[in-house]
């Protein structure tokens, strides 16, 4: 379990660049930067989401694995 907490600031980083990306381009292309900015915070928190769900899965695998 030690294992997720490892990964833990790496998908915190990895939600962190989903929203600078996602915000970078909304804000080129989007209507106004509220929109971008909750756009972009939407993407991101989708992208924690989804990165804490394969942590888990990861864990899960590796402590089957091992016994």
């Amino acid at each position: 379990m030690s294992l997720l907490f490892l990964l833990l600031p790496l998908d915190l980083i990895g939600a962190a660049m989903a929203f600078l990306i996602s915000y970078d381009e909304l804000q080129r292309h989007a209507r106004g930067s509220r929109y971008a900015a909750l756009e972009a915070a939407r993407r991101a928190a989708f992208a924690f989401a989804y990165l804490i769900a394969l942590s888990v899965v990861i864990v899960l695998i590796l402590t089957r694995a091992n016994g």
